[in-house]
């Protein structure tokens, strides 16, 4: 690049003095992040020697071109052109680059000189910079080293700084390559800088050999905000980051991270790329719009496989409450789109026979019915499970949802075996750990068996820790261990537990599970009041659940309400007329404890035979 494009380099401090007087006012000197992008005509004195006349006719076309097309096209502003380059402002990196690969392109395709010797090439060199703007330059220390990034390129070459750098996407904004740390001209020590060549096709590298998961994949897209809204850009990032992490606790699904999702903000991209780029099945995009003090989000979810949205919906929540301890968006959204997924793998289930469904639908589907408590679609969740286990013999997930079916009959006293049931619960575990050793969900299941079924209190302890450990979002791990907690004698340990299990999974189908739980923590913990509310509304959810009819009878007598207490019994043994408090505490791992000689008590007021 010729010397005039070299620029005073003021620090903010002496800035003013750099800038351009009027009368006796200075003008102001306020600093701006930008992009800079430099055009620099390779050989220019060679070329201008050859064919003067020639060379500035061909240029001053292209110039134009580049104002005419070019600009508007990627959001970019023309500072200044100067007879052999240009200096260029754009608000993006990936907007610069775009307009730089444009620019090799059109050169070459409209550049026709009558000697090859004699074709003008570029070589393009983009910036991230604090500048001091005016309507006729661009001053700073940045500028100065973005005109000898351009110089350092190869012809017809885009070359990057380590900061620009930092605003691509391999694949989506071009092939990038890194170059090393160069030296660049009258710009003291090193700077690493990046090649940047055209994109092809939106791909994304995917392992060939590892196997393949049954849970559908899920991104979100960056939201969009209403054009002339003041909602700040920052606010619906963060909108986003929320709605990824809330996602992320659902067990069944396995969401892009909020990483690779940030990247893509300020893109526009079609949903089909989008989900392209981030590889997955579904693609959930949210459009929002201030409303006074209210904010209106519309949301929906993009089908890859079918090309179509498949689920559309609208939430209203308070500006003043976004992003804080009491924000109910995110739980709600997050509900409404995994209600909206389950329920769309449920149509696909029924309009298609079990060898045609693809792994992750029969999953979902499968997931559905065994939470719905009705005997037909425990029938048939476990028809779709056994199914997979045969289609995907090394995928964890269908063995593991298996045995938590299998588990589930024995919580519910569903199972006329229980222990040839636990013995094929533990036999499925077993088979996903020793390939899996750290699946959360198998290690849950497997430490609360161990406890519920082997009474092995240790040994328990030791797989639901190591299945918090292994997934921090695995509630049913957290609400197993909190158990534990009880039996041991650790009563605090457990409500502490037993509190994070339900913020983890605040809407989970097993609700009535989580508050049987959750009653017994605060009972071990004395707090008798909110343990008989919690078993009541866990009964309200499962009226058939025998073990919450046992804590309920247990909490009537804590709390001296023992005519219901009586009642509840009657009703009990009705439902399981071989029900004692002998077998009661026979099945109590931790029977040795005052408190499961304290709960046996208040089963004998009630009237529970010994």
């Amino acid at each position: 690049m010729p010397e005039p494009f070299t620029h005073p380099s003021p620090s903010p401090e002496s800035a003013a003095a750099a800038a351009p007087q009027t009368g006796e006012n200075t003008l102001a000197t306020d600093w701006t992040r930008t992009v800079v992008a430099f055009v620099d005509v390779v050989e220019s004195v060679r070329l201008m020697q050859v064919d003067e006349a020639g060379t500035i006719r061909r240029w001053r076309r292209f110039v134009a071109e580049v104002v005419e097309h070019i600009l508007p096209a990627t959001g970019g502003r023309l500072v200044k052109s100067l007879g052999d380059g240009m200096l260029l402002e754009f608000g993006s990196v990936p907007q610069a680059v775009a307009a730089a690969h444009a620019m090799h392109r059109r050169i070459r395709a409209s550049d026709l000189p009558d000697s090859p010797d004699t074709a003008l090439w570029l070589r393009v060199g983009v910036h991230v910079t604090q500048v001091v703007r005016d309507s006729l330059d661009l001053f700073g220390a940045g500028v100065n080293l973005g005109a000898r990034i351009a110089a350092a390129a190869q012809p017809g070459a885009v070359l990057v700084s380590a900061e620009a750098r930092a605003q691509l996407l391999p694949g989506l904004d071009g092939e990038i390559e890194d170059a090393g740390e160069c030296y660049l001209k009258h710009i003291d020590g090193t700077h690493r800088l990046f090649r940047v060549s055209p994109p092809g096709p939106a791909t994304v590298w995917r392992p060939t050999g590892a196997r393949t998961s049954l849970r559908p994949t899920i991104g979100v897209a960056p939201m969009q905000v209403n054009a002339g809204d003041t909602l700040p850009p920052a606010l619906a990032a963060a909108l986003s980051d929320d709605l990824v992490a809330a996602l992320a606790k659902v067990p069944h699904l396995l969401v892009v991270s909020r990483l690779s999702t940030a990247a893509l903000i300020g893109r526009q991209l079609e949903a089909t790329d989008l989900a392209q780029l981030l590889g997955v099945q579904y693609l959930v995009r949210c459009h929002l719009r201030v409303a006074g003090v209210w904010l209106d989000l519309r949301a929906e979810i993009f089908e890859a496989s079918s090309s179509q949205v498949v689920w559309q919906g609208g939430h209203r929540a308070a500006v003043g409450t976004l992003l804080g301890p009491d924000d109910p968006l995110p739980a709600s959204l997050t509900r409404d789109i995994s209600e909206a997924l389950l329920k769309r793998q449920i149509d696909l289930a029924h309009q298609a026979a079990l060898p045609t469904l693809a792994g992750y639908t029969l999953l979902l589907s499968a997931i559905s019915h065994l939470h719905s408590l009705g005997r037909q679609d425990m029938a048939r969740s476990r028809h779709m499970l056994e199914h997979l286990v045969d289609r995907h013999p090394r995928a964890p997930e269908a063995r593991v949802w298996l045995a938590k079916w299998h588990f589930m009959q024995i919580a519910q006293v569903s199972s006329t075996d229980g222990g040839e049931t636990a013995h094929q619960t533990q036999t499925l575990l077993d088979q996903v750990l020793d390939e899996e050793p750290g699946h959360a969900l198998a290690l849950a299941l497997s430490g609360h068996m161990a406890a519920y079924v082997h009474a092995d209190l240790p040994l328990a302890e030791r797989r639901l820790t190591q299945a918090v450990e292994a997934g921090p979002n695995e509630s049913l791990a957290a609400l197993f261990l909190a158990q534990v907690y009880v039996n041991t004698g650790r009563p605090e340990a457990a409500v502490q537990s037993v509190e994070q299990a339900t913020a983890l999974s605040p809407l989970d189908p097993l609700g009535y599970y989580y508050d049987l739980f959750a009653a017994s923590a605060y009972s071990a913990a004395g707090h008798h009041a909110q343990a008989l509310a919690l078993t009541q509304r866990s009964l309200r959810q499962n009226t058939l659940h025998l073990s919450s009819w046992v804590q309920l009878i247990i909490e009537q007598v804590l709390v001296g309400q023992l005519v219901d207490a009586k009642a509840s019994a009657a009703r009990y043994l009705v439902m399981r007329p071989t029900a004692s408090v002998r077998r009661y505490l026979e099945h109590h791992a931790a029977r040795e404890l005052p408190l499961a000689r304290r709960n046996a008590d208040a089963l004998l007021q009630a009237g529970l035979p010994w």
